[in-house]
């Protein structure tokens, strides 16, 4: 078989080549292509503006205040109101009505104010299982839940995440959270904390 000439040859080289870089154009197209694959849905039920809580009422107590939405300080602890005279709702916990049993709404008082006057919470300890706590929405509604323990641990065996959990599992609940003890000066706070837990008896 004679062999092709060199203008024979010079078109098959350059269909290879052409062959050749089509090939890598296709390629790099593809595997340019950013993956579309839907990212799985968040399973976090967030609150809506309507849905967060603004006002704490016990009534046994005689005390009604406004809460306010915080998140984490600077130290990776829950933040603390800056006045003695507001409660403090945990952003990354629950809140009322979220319709998720395994739920708390955590919430957090001071026991003192900066002038060392008593504050929101300076009665807390006096709270009994049983009695009632209410919470109020911006959008109006009106949440009772019902005190089911009251104990104190040492600051050190506080674990937060546990507080954000409602204490019965089939129902919602609300931890409220201030300090008790001792005031210890190296560390700049008390050394334990009065913890209330309550469950959600009814919602609107």
């Amino acid at each position: 078989m004679p062999a092709p000439s060199p203008g024979i040859k010079k078109i098959i080289l350059n269909a290879v080549g052409t062959g050749l870089l089509v090939a890598l154009a296709i390629c790099f197209y593809f595997y340019s292509i950013p993956n579309e694959a839907p990212e799985p849905e968040s399973t976090v039920i967030v609150a809506e503006a309507a849905t967060q809580p603004k006002t704490l009422h016990i009534p046994t107590l005689e005390l009604t205040a406004p809460i306010i939405a915080l998140g984490i300080d600077d130290t990776g602890e829950f933040a603390a109101p800056d006045s003695g005279h507001e409660v403090g709702w945990y952003l990354g916990g629950g809140f009322p009505g979220s319709n998720d049993p395994a739920q708390a709404v955590l919430l957090s008082g001071h026991l003192t104010g900066s002038d060392g006057q008593p504050a929101v919470f300076a009665d807390l300890n006096q709270l009994l299982p049983g009695e009632i706590i209410l919470i109020g929405r911006e959008d109006n509604a009106v949440f009772s839940y019902t005190v089911t323990e009251i104990y104190i641990l040492p600051l050190s065996n506080v674990d937060m995440e546990a507080l954000m959990v409602s204490v019965t599992p089939e129902q919602e609940g609300v931890t409220l959270i201030t300090c008790a003890g001792d005031y210890d000066e190296a560390q700049a706070t008390y050394a334990q904390r009065l913890i209330v837990r309550a469950v959600l008896e009814n919602e609107p």
